[in-house]
Parts: structure tokens; sequence; C-alpha cells
């Protein structure tokens, strides 16, 4: 468990008052959960982001720690002690999370693989998952850290069994444990045994993680970092606006609850839109001749707006701008001049970001720029951090009365999914929705091309092309950034630009370009600073350059390769795309 600690120090004063010796508690474990060499096989990932990088300092059997009934098939994954990086669920299940830091695994989570065994992930410093809540395979934990038997930050890491709802100290490690992860040490791509894995404080292998995360979320999506206050919306163009502070959020009807958790790697997928540090206003007034009408913005705003609620569904369409209210009549009367002097911006429908489902049916909707999209399943669900927020429920005259464009998984129309959500950018029909002026439901008519999903204003063959790169090891740098020229497949070029994208105390940057084509190439370069210390992602001479960090490329949300090529201008090395 501990990979410095002595032996001796393993068994907490709380496991001794319980059994007595280490022996002891070996032989009660033994009796209780065999001796925990199952040989069924399961395939896991590491608790980690892909890309992240850990070295295993500790393996099985490993002579710090890992004698023990509950530790012996074990990994200790080591993770830097100055910074609080996250643990995500490697596969999906049920959290138990045990809480008392001050012994044996620490603050540690059990995630229940409900076949009789789970998994476990010690040493935790912070947990954000909820205690006997579901979570989706690639879902935020928590913070490693080096609580419990602990000398250094780290995370324990391996497959027990016994009762998950217990502490993992009264459970028994497990053989036929398998992790994929790439072997940085020897340049490999495996699934690895832990029993295999090669492990030590000073000739143990860095494994890097291959373990999708989430890096998109619907517009009007609400998200934080975990541990930082700053809430964020989801806009429209691939962005993020900040609420800077919490009267600015909750007067626009906002409500923590339905605040989402997101890494550092998502939001680096999004642009950042002018924060908000006024104070905003949402009311539902009547007018004298009868109509009901959503007040947004203060009357000195000059983008306020008003919009005619419909008396369909008008409790749910209220709902989801934070107002509480079952019908017209529950709506206050306001005078004339007071609500005539909002401009009038059309029909109100679903708030973007908001959670719908129809009455006698399973399927989740999420309104995503005016498009009402269903969720394909119950892990994509979670792992979006919806497992906690607000559903509306509404029949199925109120949703087809208040939206105009609905999804259909079956047909793969307008569908969330789990590649959608580990991809930056996301699903990339978003900005088809009626993400610009409610009042364009008045007609029905949206800004771009429903069936198609091509916007008016792009060329009918235009398509995303989005570039994330990582730092080597994930490491927090001082400052990132992506420069880079693109040459259009008619032969124009741009200027080389020094700052496409940029991120400061980040592991990793996106730049995105909404206009790609066939035949395109984007030529470019990830550079990083620590210190007075500058590097980049593809380090001369060339051939063959040398590639640094986890570079990504997708065009509509498909990956596609980045090569490594010479740079025309120095001896240098720099990385390119062909868009296909």
């Amino acid at each position: 468990m501990d990979r410095k600690s002595p032996i001796v120090v393993f068994v907490s004063m709380f496991l001794q008052g319980c059994y007595g010796s280490q022996a002891q508690l070996d032989r009660a474990l033994e009796q209780q959960n065999g001796e925990g060499g199952g040989t069924d096989v399961i395939t896991t990932d590491m608790p980690f982001s892909a890309g992240y990088g850990s070295r295993c300092v500790q393996g099985a059997n490993g002579s710090y720690s890992h004698q023990f009934v509950s530790t012996k098939y074990d990994l200790d994954l080591d993770t830097p002690n100055d910074v609080n990086d996250l643990v995500y669920a490697p596969m999906s299940g049920t959290a138990y999370v045990h809480d008392d830091g001050s012994h044996g695994f620490g603050r540690h989570v059990n995630l229940d693989l409900h076949d009789g065994t789970y998994l476990i992930m010690g040493h935790l410093k912070e947990v954000f998952a909820g205690n006997g809540t579901d979570v989706a395979v690639g879902q935020i934990l928590g913070f490693e850290g080096t609580t419990g038997n602990s000398t250094g930050d780290h995370v324990h890491f391996g497959r027990h069994s016994g009762d998950a709802k217990k502490a993992g100290g009264l459970g028994a490690s497990l053989e036929g444990l398998q992790v994929k992860m790439f072997d940085a040490t020897t340049g490999t791509d495996a699934e690895v045994m832990t029993t295999d894995a090669v492990c030590g404080l000073t000739g143990g292998h860095l494994y890097k993680s291959e373990l999708p995360t989430a890096h998109w979320h619907p517009v009007g999506t609400f998200l934080k970092r975990p541990g930082d206050l700053l809430v964020f919306e989801r806009t429209s163009g691939n962005g993020v606006l900040a609420y800077m502070n919490e009267d600015a959020f909750l007067s626009r009807g906002n409500s923590f609850t339905n605040v989402a958790l997101i890494s550092d790697e998502e939001l680096a997928c999004y642009s950042r839109a002018v924060p908000v540090y006024s104070l905003g206003y949402v009311r539902a007034l009547r007018d004298s001749a009868g109509d009901a009408w959503i007040l947004l913005g203060q009357a000195t705003d000059p983008e306020r707006k008003r919009l005619r609620v419909d008396e369909t569904g008008v409790a749910g369409v209220l709902q989801s701008y934070g107002i509480t209210a079952y019908s017209y009549d529950d709506i206050d009367h306001g005078a004339d001049s007071d609500i005539h002097s909002y401009p009038n911006a059309g029909r109100a429908g679903y708030r973007d970001g908001t959670l719908l489902s129809q009455a006698g049916k399973s399927d989740v909707y999420v309104m995503n720029a005016g498009v009402a999209m269903p969720i394909r399943d119950w892990d994509t669900y979670l792992l979006m951090g919806f497992g906690g927020r607000d559903i509306i429920r509404v029949t199925s005259d109120e949703l087809n009365t208040n939206i105009l464009v609905k999804g259909n998984c079956a047909t793969d129309t307008y569908c969330v999914t789990h590649e959608d959500v580990t991809t930056c950018g996301g699903n990339a029909s978003e900005e088809n929705g009626n993400d610009t002026e409610e009042g364009s439901q008045e007609t029905g008519e949206l800004p771009g091309d429903a069936d198609t999903g091509v916007d008016a204003d792009q060329p009918v063959d235009a398509e995303t092309l989005t570039v994330s790169w990582s730092t080597p090891g994930n490491v927090r740098a001082d400052w990132i950034t992506i420069a880079g020229t693109y040459l259009t497949a008619s032969g124009v070029s741009t200027p080389w630009n020094p700052v496409l994208a940029e991120g400061h105390s980040a592991t990793a940057v996106v730049y995105s370009r909404y206009d790609a084509t066939h035949g395109d190439r984007f030529r470019f370069s990830g550079a990083y600073g620590l210190g007075n210390v500058e590097n980049w992602s593809c380090v001369a001479p060339f051939p063959p350059g040398i590639l640094q960090g986890t570079v990504r490329a997708t065009v509509n949300g498909i990956a596609v390769p980045v090569s490594a090529t010479a740079d025309p201008d120095s001896q240098g090395c720099q990385l390119q795309i062909d868009v296909p």
C-alpha cells in the first residue's frame, strides 16, 4: 500500500484493535475471502485520463507493503506531490467512499463491479463522487494524495474480493487484473497484468493511461473544476463564459445543483467568452392581453429581451429558466410599459442545458443549441456529471410544442454519444440548433440546415478540425501554446501565427477551425514553458524528429493522423495534419 513506509506501519491502530497483529489480520481475511488468487481476468484502464504518465513505484508482492492479503497483487502509481491531479473511474460501477483518511488505505474509493469484486483507489486527498452512487468509466472520482499509511502522493490501485461497502483493508487483493496502458519506458502499447508490471522506486516503468474522459458538454451546461469556486457556462461557438461571483450566477435563475465537474483538459477545449460580473434578472409576467412573458436582463441592459411563453407546457419551460409556476394563473401580472420595454425576441422554448424526460419513457434529452438531443445510454449520462441534475418531466404534447428539432438515437440523429463527450469539440452539429434567437422558433427556421448539419454561413463541405496537445507526462506548465500556419487546398496560406491558442498553468491546449475542407494542410507546433525553460512538441533533427507530449487531432470528431515534418525556415521539427 505504501511505496515508502516500512511494513510495520501498514496496519492502522483501528485494524490492530479489531484483529490484533498483521498476521492475525491476514489469516482472518484468508478465511473470509480465500487466498485472493482468482482465475478470472478482467481488463481495465488506469485511473487517470488518457496521456497521463505515472511511474509504478511498487507492484505485486512489493517488499514495502504489498506482502499482505489486502495488498499483494496491487500497484502503487506515483503522482506529483505538489499538485492536485484527478483520479477517474477506470470502469463503470458503484462508488463506495471511505472517508477516514487516518489509517490503512486512507481516504479511498471502492468501485463495486457487482461481481463480488471491486477496484480500489487509495490514498486520495479528496473524493467528489457520492457514496453509493453509480459512476461511469472515465468519470471524475477525486484528487490523488497521500492520506493513510503513505509518505508521498500516489494512488494505490488493485482489484479486491469482498464487500465494497467496507474499508479496503478488509478485502483480499486478487490476481487477474489486466491494465490497458502505454509503456513509455519501452515504447510499447499493451495490456499488462498487475503481476507483470515493472515497478520500483528507481527502475519502475513509466506507464501512460489510455482512459477516455469527458472533453465536451452541451451548450447551456454549467461547469466547474474540482476544488474551484468559479462556474462556467457552455456557450455557442464551442466557448465558455465565467460567472465571476455568486450573485451574477444566481440572479440569472441558475442553480448550483446543476453544475457538473470538468477537468482542466476539457476546459482547454473551449474558447473563453467575456466573463460576467453584473447582476442578471429573470422573471415571468403577464401583460394586459393575457400573454405570459419571460423577461431576461436588467431594465438597463441593452441586450435585455422578452420571450413569449406558450400555455402548453408553461410549467416546464419556466422551470428551465429557474422560475416556479404551474399554470398561467400562477404568473403575476405586470405593467405593460415595463414588459414591452423589453424587445420581443419571439417564443420561449426550453433553455439550453435543460434535461428533459417524456412521461412514461426512460429517454433523457438535453437541450443543446435549441435541439432536444437524446443521450444514448446511462454511462454517457453519468460521464457528463448529470447524475445529480434536475430532470424536467413533460408530456409528449409539451415536448413537441416547445421544441422544433428532436433527435433520435435509433437513426443516429442529434444523439449524444460517448464519442461526442470524449472528443474536444463534441458533437459537430451543435451549431445547427437555435442558439441565436429564440424568436426563430416563431417560424420554425433554424440558422443552419437541420437535415444536413451544415451551417448556412459555411461552404457545403466545411468540417471542424480540432487539435489538442498535452505536455509530456501531463506536467502543469506555466504557459502552453499552439502556433501554426494553414494552407487551403486551393493554395491560400496564412502567415505563421505564434499564438493560435494558449493556456496558463495548464497541461493541455486546444485549437479548432470550423472551415476545414478536404485537401487542406495544417502545419503547427506546440510549446510550453517551465520557469525559464522552453520546450516543444517536436524536437530536431528531422528526420525523424522526436515527438514530445501527446497530440490528438479530429475532423468532425473522427481521429486523423498527425505526422512530423521539417520546419522550412530552420533545422527544427514541426507537426502536420492533412485534412482527409
